[in-house]
């Protein structure tokens, strides 16, 4: 009995859906075994992982700021006389937005001799090289007002003239 070409054909060439199947288990096979080797060896990254759990944080925010101040000298005035030496007072205004020294320096031209009330409350002689301490401030935000009490012995005047004296602000360093 003669058998047709169509049926020869068909007994010879594989199933193609056939094909593809086997290509499919194939692929899915090594993809199953990849990934029994990566968790075989990723296990002790997976067990650090036991017992984490997520929730609220708490985050704290700190900005720094570089230490400003400024400084303003209001006029002098005389509080009293005895003789030849005369107490006056000066205003200083100061702003800080931290901690402060303020000093009082001599200038080189003053020809009077001239104390002034340190920070400890005793009267202290103005030198040509050293500067005395008249306050210290802690952190403020704010401006603030301070008598500086001066002796001077020397000749007066009957007008209103500056004392021959400098200040400095010495602004403490923010860690």
């Amino acid at each position: 009995m003669a058998q047709s070409l169509p049926y020869l054909l068909s007994t010879w060439v594989p199933n193609l859906g056939h094909c593809v199947k086997a290509a499919c288990q194939a692929v899915s096979q090594r993809i199953i075994i990849a990934t029994a080797v990566a968790v075989l060896t990723l296990s002790p990254a997976v067990q650090a992982q036991v017992g984490l759990t997520s929730g609220v944080a708490q985050v704290t925010l700190l900005a720094r700021r570089s230490p400003q101040g400024a400084l303003s000298v209001g006029a002098t005035r005389v509080v009293s006389r005895d003789g030849s030496v005369r107490e006056t007072t000066a205003t200083v205004r100061i702003s800080a937005n931290s901690g402060y020294w303020l000093a009082v320096r001599r200038s080189p031209a003053a020809d009077a001799r001239i104390w002034v009330r340190s920070i400890d409350g005793s009267f202290q002689e103005l030198t040509r090289y050293t500067a005395v301490t008249v306050d210290r401030g802690a952190h403020t935000g704010g401006e603030q007002e301070r008598e500086v009490q001066f002796r001077v012995q020397g000749p007066s005047s009957d007008r209103e003239t500056p004392l021959p004296v400098f200040y400095d602000l010495i602004m403490s360093p923010t860690l």
